[in-house]
């Protein structure tokens, strides 16, 4: 019998249609895949199964949990039935998180308001979950804040507050975008067990087809806010009806046309023995401060005109490197130059050609500016800046290189998906045509379709322009597509360097080997276009 039961669920939220009849049914013990374009109805579609759509959209249809009819539920029944039956994953760690609070904090406070634990016993189930999640030492994490961990790490937190009580659905929200190939694999494992074991139904909600392949039963394809195809996940790959679920998988082993672009000898980026570290809590009032080193003795060059990737677990170094390459990170030992620039020293000049797409959409924009303000930010750094009439033309234009619409610049960032979201950062970033952009996991939100249009963006910006990048990412695939030369990071160290092809194809350290079998693979189909 099915433990969730939708009926033809309709959304709209002013005039605009978001959701059109979707109809599905999760047995115990099943995973349903989600799967289709940013802004398709993906999130939508699992935010009104646990009646969390927007105070101003107009709901119809049945959603039937356990028999119960959810849209029938006033608040606080509904709360008994969030988090403690129906848990949740959030595509957005940070914005998901309580800034305020430890991440222990946050996790046994969901176990104290659905149970009868006393904070002791929830702190002791706390330790046990955070180990589970892969968060170790977890007495030592228990104690952070979210802003002091990596962005998968916060990820692992969000999924540990949703399996705290062992709930009879979870619905995950792309619940491995933001993590590496390894700890994706980790945590994959993880929510196939407890699917397993503990017979919990499953929503998930990915772009990442080879992570659908491998891990859900049935496949929904979403396109519209309809479903344009479900079936059981073998026979949707061996007999895909519809085009556009054809086009969404042809779309997942895009190869990009990377340019040959001449690689002079001068450095762009010089990174020289950098180390930086961070001052730890006291254990004791009067007792000397420990110091957390998370980037150990780095040194590496881009030359102009060469792109680099940069690939490694969560926590390995990779972000707080990005943030001292930008000046943004205090360093302890070594120097940074950029055009011969101490980057700590770097005039408005020298800045403007380093721009960077970070990890975080949302949290890297201003929630109170419109979109044109947001992208135009870049200019400032400019003395004579253009006119603005060339500004705007220049914003339309950025917008529709990354796939969106020029009308899209008068719009708030809220409104946007998460993948459209990156996509104007990329803009923002790209605006000022600078000479070195680093992409901070910048097509990690994206579905397949849109990050093969992204990438090939930046393979064209890279030929006309001369562009030279640092790409990071977990994703070894998008490593592969889109850079020359490769860098593999562990433990705040490069332990590995060399073309991007033989680094992949012909690993010498055990770590990157790890690396690339835990990358999750599509298998082999058909397609007929």
């Amino acid at each position: 019998m099915s433990i969730l039961s939708v009926e033809n669920l309709r959304l709209k939220i002013g005039t605009e249609n978001i959701l059109g009849g979707i109809s599905f049914r999760l047995d115990q013990g099943r995973i349903l895949a989600i799967t289709g374009e940013s802004g398709s109805g993906k999130s939508m579609t699992a935010l009104s199964v646990i009646q969390l759509q927007p105070k101003n959209a107009k709901l119809e249809g049945e959603i039937f949990f356990d028999d119960q009819e959810i849209t029938k539920k006033d608040e606080f029944e509904l709360c008994k039935v969030r988090g403690a039956k129906i848990g949740m994953i959030f595509q957005e760690p940070m914005t998901a998180l309580n800034p305020v609070k430890t991440v222990g904090d946050q996790i046994s406070e969901t176990i104290i308001l659905h149970s009868t634990k006393n904070k002791k016993s929830a702190d002791k189930e706390t330790l046990k979950i955070l180990e589970r999640v892969g968060l170790s030492p977890a007495a030592e994490v228990k104690k952070r804040y979210p802003h002091e961990l990596s962005g998968g790490q916060r990820q692992r937190v969000v999924i540990g507050i949703a399996i705290a009580l062992k709930p009879s659905i979870i619905i995950a929200d792309e619940p491995t975008t933001a993590l590496d190939v390894t700890t994706q694999a980790q945590i994959l494992v993880l929510l196939k067990k407890l699917v397993t074991e503990d017979n919990i139904a499953m929503v998930l909600i990915t772009h990442d087809l080879a992570v659908v392949a491998d891990m859900a039963d049935e496949i929904a394809v979403m396109q519209n806010g309809v479903i344009v195809e479900i079936d059981e996940t073998d026979n949707l790959f061996q007999n895909m009806k519809h085009q556009y679920t054809r086009s969404l998988f042809a779309a997942s082993g895009h190869s990009v046309n990377l340019p040959v672009t001449e690689v002079n000898s001068d450095s762009l980026l010089t990174v020289n023995n950098v180390t930086c570290r961070y001052r730890l809590a006291r254990t004791k009032i009067f007792s000397k401060s420990d110091y957390f080193t998370a980037v150990s003795n780095v040194s590496f060059d881009i030359k102009n005109g060469e792109r680099v990737g940069l690939v490694g677990e969560s926590g390995c170094g990779k972000s707080t490197l990005t943030r001292a390459i930008l000046g943004l990170e205090p360093i302890y030992k070594g120097e940074i130059n950029v055009d011969n620039q101490n980057i700590l020293k770097a005039t408005s000049r020298t800045r403007k050609n380093i721009q960077v797409v970070f990890q975080d959409p949302y949290g890297s924009f201003n929630p109170r500016h419109k979109v044109s303000t947001l992208i135009k930010e870049p200019f400032y750094l400019i003395k004579d800046s253009p006119e603005s009439k060339n500004i705007e033309s220049k914003i339309d234009k950025v917008l529709e290189d990354v796939g969106l619409s020029a009308t899209d610049k008068n719009k708030y960032i809220h409104e946007f998906s998460g993948g459209q979201r990156q996509r104007i950062a990329i803009a923002r970033a790209l605006i000022i045509k600078p000479k070195l952009v680093i992409f901070d996991e910048a097509v990690s939100a994206l579905d397949v379709t849109v990050r093969a249009q992204i990438l090939d963006l930046i393979a064209e910006l890279a030929a006309e322009y001369g562009l030279s990048y640092l790409f990071i990412s977990h994703d070894l695939s998008v490593i592969r597509s889109i850079t020359d030369r490769c860098l593999v990071m562990k433990d705040g160290k490069i332990i590995e360097q060399g073309s991007t092809k033989k680094i992949l194809e012909q690993p010498q350290n055990s770590y990157t080997q790890t690396l690339i079998n835990a990358a999750p693979k599509l298998p082999n189909f058909q397609l007929e276009l």
